[in-house]
């Protein structure tokens, strides 16, 4: 029996109210226990991250976002006149912290929307390899695949680590509804010299995020990465070549198997889910649901922007009318949900070196996964000459690793196969791309291809 005064977890009154007098953390806390809720239950009801509401009520979060303020304090009832007080110590925080060092790294670095799904391991290791002292490190992969959102994540792990300052250039709004613009109403963008100059003159090195880098138009005014006051992260479609550089290219989203019973548990179905309650706050899903969403997850290779742009189908259409349309024809699935994506990969394609983009179009006729020796095999090439055009590939987000114990395997993307294998029907007006592959690989891997393992000196 529990004892009057004292909550589910032990906690007696006193203790309570000091949560409540602990900051906004703390009063954060003291709300939830009072109405009888768990870190978790409280996250579900807010839709905010049970790692942000831990960090929050632990104190390490002494700034939050207001959006994730008022999440929080709507779900716990709190009323209008208690939010407004709260919103207003913030700002008062915030302005204050500005006015003793006008180079903030949080007046720069964008705005984002709910916490980071499936990438923490990511976050940790680029964080950890800035923080021991690394100069130059880029982020590629696919359109839509997150490299923005990730290099958001990095750099504030990087402040709040060690306090750099972090300046941000460049960057449009990326597929979660991120901007530019900070939470102070600050922007950086591309040929604003002095903001950035200013933000770059503390004592100490900053970390650089220049989202979109392209070396042949780095940003005007932005110091190149040989600069010796700062590390530099940066976005792109493929690695910047220059020397000293760390690249790290960003996988699609884990997807479950098919008829995997523990479906809820991949980051790609949870990250869908998560969007179709941006246009259905009530969404629960049935069975039926969770079947239709993994099938999607498999079938737009866990890509955040992909995932999206379908989301919104579901307040519309029967979540198995969605499968079928999108399975059978993603490219045009695609077109019609997220078209700056597809946009991009064409682009990507048509810009690959030739020989690269042959293979690719030669890939694209396999159904399962292939290591770099069942192609050198199958095409009568040496293993370096082929793998050096598979890292091409790799880095660019065309294929993505299949993870199976032994030589490491590969899988081109669904919507890459789906466009390699169109006839470049999909592509553009102003993307020029050469004629059909001369060689098609069978669709089957040959048994002897399955058996081959070669070793790479």
């Amino acid at each position: 029996m529990m004892r009057i005064g004292w909550n589910a977890w032990g906690e007696g009154v006193d203790q309570v109210q000091s949560y409540a007098e602990g900051g906004i953390g703390g009063r954060i806390r003291a709300q939830r226990i009072r109405r009888g809720l768990t870190q978790l239950q409280l996250a579900d009801l807010s839709t905010v991250g049970v790692r942000t509401l831990r960090e929050l009520e632990a104190g390490r979060t002494v700034r939050p976002h207001p959006v994730t303020v008022r999440l929080l304090t709507s779900a716990l009832g709190i009323s209008d006149d208690d939010y407004a007080v709260t919103a207003h110590s913030l700002e008062s925080r915030a302005d204050s912290e500005l006015a003793d060092d006008d180079v903030d790294a949080q007046s720069t670095l964008p705005v984002t929307c709910g916490d980071i799904i499936g990438r923490e391991d990511d976050v940790d290791l680029l964080s950890n390899v800035l923080l021991s002292g690394q100069r130059l490190i880029t982020i590629t992969g696919f359109p839509g695949s997150g490299k923005t959102r990730l290099a958001i994540e990095v750099a504030r792990a990087v402040q709040a680590a060690a306090g750099t300052r972090v300046v941000w250039v460049g960057g449009g709004q990326g597929p979660d509804g991120t901007t530019d613009v900070g939470a102070s109403g600050r922007s950086a963008p591309y040929g604003h010299r002095n903001a950035v100059l200013k933000a770059l003159s503390g004592n100490g090195t900053a970390l650089l995020v220049v989202d979109g880098a392209h070396w042949e138009s780095w940003p005007a005014g932005v110091p190149r990465p040989s600069h010796p006051s700062f590390q530099v992260l940066t976005t792109s479609r493929r690695p910047l070549r220059l020397p000293g550089e760390i690249t790290h290219s960003v996988l699609p989203l884990a997807a479950p198997a098919w008829m995997d019973e523990d479906a809820g548990a991949y980051p790609a179905v949870q990250l869908l889910t998560q969007y179709i309650r941006r246009f259905q706050p009530s969404f629960r899903a049935t069975e039926l649901d969770s079947a239709a969403i993994a099938e999607l997850c498999r079938s737009l290779d866990g890509n955040p922007a992909l995932l999206l742009g379908i989301a919104d189908a579901f307040s519309m259409f029967e979540p198995e009318s969605i499968v079928r349309y999108v399975t059978t024809d993603i490219a045009s699935a695609v077109a019609e949900a997220a078209p700056a994506v597809l946009a991009g990969a064409w682009e990507m394609v048509a810009t690959l070196e030739t020989d690269t983009r042959e293979l690719l179009l030669q890939i694209s006729g396999l159904a399962s996964d292939w290591s770099v020796g069942d192609i050198a095999e199958l095409l009568g090439e040496p293993p370096l000459r082929v793998g050096r055009r598979v890292r091409g590939l790799l880095d660019a987000g065309l294929i993505h690793p299949y993870v199976t114990p032994g030589t490491p395997r590969f899988r081109v993307l669904g919507l890459v196969r789906a466009m390699m294998q169109g006839e470049w029907a999909g592509a553009p007006a102003n993307v020029s791309l050469p004629g059909q592959p001369r060689l098609r690989i069978p669709l089957s891997r040959p048994a002897s291809a399955s058996r081959t393992v070669t070793t790479v000196p």
